[in-house]
């Protein structure tokens, strides 16, 4: 990303365009996961969403089994005043495994710093502990475990099955380490999968942490 420009996160919020990779037409090789770095809470002057304001790379896991051929087709949202869509298209050549004979340094030290920027898994300190909808059904409670004298106050990012749509969390509650956030439901399926998983990712300072909770209650 240039200077002043930004980008979105996987679930941005109520606007925006989260990045979109299409590996449909490759053969040979499949997509596990599209994993991102903890985003941060973006105020445009219109709308407030969850994105990067710096450059950042996008961590896809892959399997393959033998020789591929990968061809993908990316879509993404880029801001500066206001916002455009940006395509991109490129194939590439894989040998099978046992073919492999020399390492591309650059691309393995890409490839390293791309996943060393995802965030951590939970920790006795710092954790997801629930999220649970709220009596009116207009909002999710989400409690966190956070550090003792942290300093600053959790920020939650929340990615959840297609057709759920949330806003921006509130803070509800604290008491002691434990805090809990209202997540506002802005729109849902008509007939949600129970559970309902709920990828949360909670930044604290330079920590992040991310993981999965099933949503109770619903």
């Amino acid at each position: 990303l240039a200077e002043g420009w930004k980008t979105y996160w996987i679930d941005p919020g109520a606007s925006g365009i989260p990045p979109q990779i299409d590996l449909s037409a490759s053969t040979g090789i499949d997509l596990v996961a599209l994993r991102l770095p903890a985003p941060v809470r973006v105020d445009d002057g219109y709308s407030v969403w969850a994105g990067y304001k710096h450059p950042v790379s996008l961590a896809l896991e892959m399997k393959r089994d033998a020789a591929a051929d990968l061809k993908a087709h990316v879509f993404l949202g880029l801001c500066e005043k206001i916002c455009v869509p940006f395509q991109a298209e490129f194939a590439v050549s894989i040998p099978a495994p046992h073919d492999v004979t020399a390492t591309d340094v650059r691309a393995r030290v890409a490839v390293a710093k791309a996943f060393s920027a995802l965030p951590n898994a939970p920790s006795g300190d710092f954790d997801v502990l629930s999220a649970e909808a709220g009596t009116d059904g207009e909002a999710i409670i989400v409690t966190v475990r956070r550090p003792k004298d942290a300093g600053t106050e959790p920020e939650l990012f929340v990615h959840g099955p297609d057709g759920w749509l949330f806003g921006t969390p509130q803070r509800h509650s604290a008491e002691g380490e434990t805090a809990r956030y209202a997540l506002p439901v802005e729109g849902r399926p008509k007939s949600p999968q129970s559970p309902v998983p709920l990828d949360i990712v909670v930044t604290l300072g330079d920590r992040a942490i991310e993981t999965s909770v099933p949503l109770a209650g619903n």
